[in-house]
């Protein structure tokens, strides 16, 4: 009974959110919330956490949850939205739809390549919003381009906006975010061969569809991987989306120069590309990626000097607890991606021609978009780190790490499974669990490193079923918003598959 009652305590309030989110369509933002008063009257009355260091801790958390992920998803999104302003959006949709007429390539190119792209520099589900919107507008069939779209929006979520996932998972198990980001991509390798075999064979009416492209096929696989795992293992997850997708991006588009792609007429495209009334050119509409991508380059470990004056201009935040332990936040004026990125939708927004006018209307626009999801990252970060000072998380874990014992390995990628499905971000999924799969670790004298990555990994393949991701894609099309249930059954076969084979990855290679 003793080791049942931590287990519960620290399980209810995860039970309570769920419930709330799923079952009674609570905001998440208000789920979140509440679940965290829930937290603290657990911390505070049955593990007797003093207030102070109650209050400390949420202090910290909302802190932490602001500066730098909530601003790094805000600065993407602003972003996006000055494009929209400016045109220039349409513009990169119509060069893209340009390329070529066959269908199995267009969602390769779109949802893949571009997809990926937008989920380094927005993450937030952009990269299912804009890919759905080209897609259809291209003439596909509704249910087959969502089905696509959601599962190609997978490996690259743990890199997403710049790499904050895995920043702040290094950031929070203090594990070195170099080793985490390449370790990911190990353990994810596998699925930039089978996703984009996937699905061609989604809307090319099966398997048979990969004729005629598996040189293809294999070429996108070999293309995103290596320079995902290199970049990682290099830089840091800053880039890693950023790497895959322009590369595997070159490398389709040679191969259609060299192979003078001919498209069978099964799988020639349904309608024609939108037209855009805009002036602005292909570089000139991309200028702002183009500015974000130098910026973030520049300040990578590829140039320590920048790097570390740019880091150097920090403000830290310490918060004392009771028990003498000091949290510290900091407060990276210019080095954190979200200030590279606000800098870069500047820059190139006055490229594009956007005044200030444009810039305050985009401005407002994201903060109004916005404002839920921020209190909802803020709230998740401030119970993580309550349940992490009040000790929770390690009464929680350990029961459960003990009954497991070595075949936690195998199951710990469906904790980060069930984080995504729940709150719908990554993010969100490494801040919930990557401290048990750091006890869970350091309990089996396994690495570390290779658990916490398999919670981000799983935490990937949860993301193509997570209903925040279903609702995004359903928006896309009136068709598609009476068909929710429909789209989530047409990607839980791939969830499952894919948490099968991250299990069979994450247990067989722990040992």
């Amino acid at each position: 009974m003793e080791s049942i009652l931590p287990v519960f305590a620290g399980l209810f309030p995860l039970a309570v959110m769920t419930l709330l989110i799923l079952k009674y369509k609570v905001p998440i933002y208000l789920s979140i919330l509440i679940t965290l008063v829930i937290v603290l009257g657990i911390a505070g009355g049955y593990l007797g956490t003093p207030v102070g260091t109650l209050e400390s801790s949420v202090s910290y958390g909302v802190i932490k949850g602001f500066w730098p992920i909530v601003l790094v998803i805000f600065a993407a999104i602003f972003a996006y939205n000055v494009m929209l302003r400016t045109g220039a959006i349409s513009v990169i949709e119509k060069s893209l739809s340009a390329v070529t007429d066959d269908r199995r390539i267009q969602i390769l190119l779109i949802a893949w390549c571009f997809g990926g792209f937008l989920e380094g520099a927005a993450g937030f589900s952009v990269s299912v919003a804009i890919p759905m919107g080209i897609l259809l507008a291209l003439g596909f069939e509704p249910m087959r381009a969502a089905v696509a779209t959601l599962i190609a929006d997978t490996v690259t979520t743990a890199f997403g906006a710049a790499g904050i996932p895995m920043i702040m998972l290094a950031d929070l198990t203090n594990l070195s975010v170099t080793d985490l980001s390449s370790t990911v991509i190990l353990q994810l390798a596998v699925f930039n061969f089978l996703l984009p075999v996937a699905m061609v064979s989604i809307v090319g009416g099966g398997l048979g569809a990969v004729k005629g492209i598996l040189s293809l096929l294999i070429g996108i696989g070999i293309t995103t991987t290596i320079p995902q795992y290199l970049t990682a293992l290099l830089l840091g997850p800053q880039l890693v989306a950023f790497a895959g997708s322009l590369t595997s991006l070159a490398y389709l588009l040679l191969w259609l120069r060299i192979f003078e792609h001919k498209t069978p007429g099964e799988h020639r495209r349904f309608g024609k590309e939108k037209e855009s009334t805009h002036e602005l050119g292909f570089l000139r509409a991309g200028s702002i990626y183009l500015v974000m991508f130098v910026l973030i380059l520049a300040a990578s470990p590829l140039f320590p000097k920048i790097a570390g004056e740019l880091a150097a201009v920090a403000t830290p935040i310490r918060f004392t607890l009771d028990d003498g332990r000091v949290l510290t936040a900091n407060i990276d004026w210019i080095a954190t991606p979200g200030v590279l990125i606000l800098i870069s939708t500047i820059l190139g927004g006055l490229i594009q021609g956007a005044g200030p006018r444009i810039m305050g209307e985009a401005f407002a626009r994201t903060a109004k978009q916005l404002a839920p999801a921020g209190v909802a990252i803020c709230g998740i970060v401030a119970m993580a780190t309550v349940m992490d000072v009040s000790g929770l998380i390690e009464k929680t874990a350990e029961p459960l790490i003990e009954a497991a014992g070595d075949r936690f390995a195998w199951i710990s990628p469906l904790f980060g499974m069930l984080g995504t499905f729940v709150t719908g971000s990554v993010v969100n999924s490494n801040v919930l669990f990557g401290k048990l799969q750091l006890l869970a670790a350091h309990e089996s004298g396994m690495s570390s490193v290779w658990f916490a990555a398999a919670n981000a990994a799983g935490a990937t393949v949860g993301k193509m079923v997570a209903p925040q991701s279903i609702a995004i894609a359903a928006s896309a099309s009136a068709v598609l918003a009476q068909s929710s249930s429909k789209m989530l059954s047409g990607t839980l076969r791939y969830a499952v598959a894919g948490a099968v084979i991250l299990a069979a990855v994450a247990g067989l290679f722990a040992f």
